[in-house]
């Protein structure tokens, strides 16, 4: 595998390199880095055939906040690896898989209302969610912006996805037989008297319908960002989520990680992105 976790080892694996490689860039949670499963990286590392060099900086259960708020140290470090050659590199893509940390888990508790009378799954999804996704609309944005004031990149793709329609299920990663957790989305609606499986995944869809839409809004013709609608990849139909793609609650297996990236490298080919 032709991939690194640190800047200092990336510039080690580059003098090994006996050509001159494609460099990738990621970011992000454990859709990029989940550490027993094929995630994003290692499908992106297959396709490129001993061609690419990836520097991920992902790790798992990261936000969309830490990623890229522009105080914070980790949006820092991405920065100077993209504005010029003598910090960072020129880079052939980057790939960024944030917010899905920023939604599942305890978080999802202040942005679904308990259960109440006269109301049904998406319909309790409350403000503060709409304000989330927002914002880290605007922190995309900002990187787009400095992407394009740098001096090393200033035309490199960034380009994101946005998870796939789920069953929510108290279902953890499974490891050796062993199940480490008891999910993230089930186990917090349930206490909230939400306990139909399907307003369940309606909340889910609409949840994600929003970051979809949201971030779509930031892709404008010549700026090199595009989001891939990785929704219904993973589903029979939108209301059917297919649980022989999926390891877990919110993960997908290597046949699940396969469908997404291919997707993902197919729209990537078409807007000219892909190395």
């Amino acid at each position: 595998m032709s991939q690194a976790n640190h800047p200092r080892d990336y510039a080690n694996m580059l003098a090994d390199f006996p050509f001159k490689p494609r460099k990738i860039l990621i970011e992000g949670d454990s859709w990029v880095s989940h550490p027993f499963l094929a995630n994003l990286t290692a499908q992106f590392d297959q396709f490129g055939k001993g061609e690419f060099a990836i520097l991920n900086m992902a790790q798992p259960g990261d936000t969309a906040k830490r990623m890229l708020s522009p105080d914070s140290s980790q949006f820092k470090d991405l920065s100077a690896l993209i504005v010029n050659e003598q910090y960072g590199y020129k880079w052939d893509f980057i790939f960024i898989s944030a917010a899905g940390n920023d939604i599942v888990g305890d978080d999802i508790l202040s942005y679904v209302d308990d259960k109440s009378p006269g109301k049904y799954g998406k319909e309790l999804i409350n403000d503060s969610f709409s304000k989330r996704v927002t914002q880290i609309a605007e922190d995309f944005k900002n990187l787009i912006d400095f992407r394009d004031q740098s001096e090393a990149n200033p035309t490199t793709p960034i380009v994101t996805h946005a998870y796939s329609y789920l069953t929510p299920r108290k279902v953890g990663t499974k490891l050796f037989g062993a199940m480490l957790g008891s999910g993230w989305i089930q186990r917090y609606l349930e206490p909230k008297g939400i306990e139909d499986i399907e307003e369940q995944k309606e909340i889910v869809r609409e949840m994600l319908d929003q970051y979809y839409n949201a971030m779509k809004g930031l892709e404008q013709p010549g700026n090199n960002f595009v989001v891939v609608d990785t929704r219904p990849l993973l589903s029979r139909t939108p209301t059917r989520p297919n649980l022989a793609w999926w390891h877990d609650e919110i993960h997908p297996n290597y046949t699940g990680f396969k469908k997404v990236a291919e997707v993902i490298r197919t729209e990537m080919k078409v807007a000219g992105y892909w190395p």
